[in-house]
């Protein structure tokens, strides 16, 4: 974690990023991901870095998005507005190239507005580098075709270090669907029964959801992802930070969080005040969302820790805020 975040610039932090924890594993490690902004520090440095000597295809790839999505008129700057990057970290002796996930403009905004033209998307996740498959296009104008009424793709996502390289749909205002048949519509190879039982468990605590689909060489992948989200208001923060505890005993009874990771999430919520050498910061601590992961009969969950440091003022530091969907 360390080896990668010495790496960022410090704009990261006052922005807000997100620990990925597995609840069911033993090991007090987690993934890194985070929102990027155009024309900031954070886009800087990626458009940067992939101008270097040494910068590798993945990273090139990155800076070329930035800069396009920079440029007034340019075809991308219609079709992202938001960039977040999640970078593999458990099990790496090194950050490999990040996943990176595009949203469209207005996505930051209102987070129920996402992707409804699979050209804007297919347009922006090949400016990303992913390979041009004819079979992941079909795949991709199917899904978009079989979203019921006020679904969208919210973002799509490429992760080239991943062996093998995957795609990621995911997939909101989907909550009033048909489960069953949705998911048979999309083509998902799995049974639905574990995702209707995961649902209804926890729907009175989290009523908004995201689909997660993967796709590779033109099918849709067994593993299936529910991101679970409560309402939000400033700072991403649940409306109801008890309803989070809630959700948090929920996972130990079913036995998909260990108590000590539980005991931690309890703790996670909160704010301090911290000092560096860079000024005075709050640093604010809350629950992102909750992502389960089903793959045939196995289901894991997920938690995504958000943070962030907002300097105070008279710090030095610049004042602002964010919102993160």
């Amino acid at each position: 974690m360390l080896g990668c975040a010495s790496g960022l610039p410090q704009a990261i932090a006052e922005a807000g990023f997100s620990f990925e924890l597995r609840l069911e594993s033993p090991e007090p490690s987690a993934d890194l991901w985070f929102l990027t902004g155009c024309r900031s520090a954070t886009s800087r440095h990626f458009i940067d870095r992939g101008e270097a000597a040494d910068a590798d295809d993945a990273a090139a790839s990155l800076a070329a998005l930035f800069r396009e999505v920079e440029r007034e008129g340019s075809a991308l700057s219609r079709a992202v507005g938001v960039i977040a990057l999640e970078y593999d970290l458990l099990g790496q002796s090194r950050a490999p190239s990040p996943g990176v996930f595009v949203s469209p403009p207005g996505f930051t905004e209102d987070p129920s507005t996402g992707y409804t033209d699979p050209g804007r998307l297919l347009a922006a996740l090949a400016a990303v580098g992913c390979p041009d498959h004819p079979g992941n296009r079909k795949a991709i104008r199917s899904v978009f075709a079989s979203l019921p009424p006020g679904a969208s793709v919210s973002n799509g996502g490429f992760f080239p270090a991943r062996d093998p390289a995957i795609l990621r749909l995911n997939i909101a205002g989907a909550e009033n669907a048909d489960m069953p048949a949705f998911l048979a519509r999309l083509g998902w190879p799995g049974s639905p029964g574990s995702a209707v039982g995961v649902v209804s468990d926890f729907r009175d605590l989290t009523p908004c959801f995201r689909f997660c689909l993967d796709v590779h060489e033109g099918t849709i992948g067994p593993r299936l992802g529910l991101e679970m989200f409560q309402p939000v208001s400033w700072l991403g923060t649940a409306r109801s930070p008890d309803a989070w505890r809630r959700f948090i005993g929920r996972l130990e009874e079913r036995q998909w969080c260990r108590a000590d990771k539980a005991a931690g999430l309890r703790t996670w919520l909160g704010w301090d005040r911290v000092l560096d050498s860079t000024g005075a910061f709050t640093e604010y601590r809350v629950i992102h969302h909750f992502k389960f992961d089903l793959r045939g009969e196995e289901i894991t969950a997920r938690a995504y820790l958000f943070v962030l440091y907002a300097p105070m003022a008279g710090s030095g530091g610049r004042q602002r805020q964010s919102v993160v969907h």
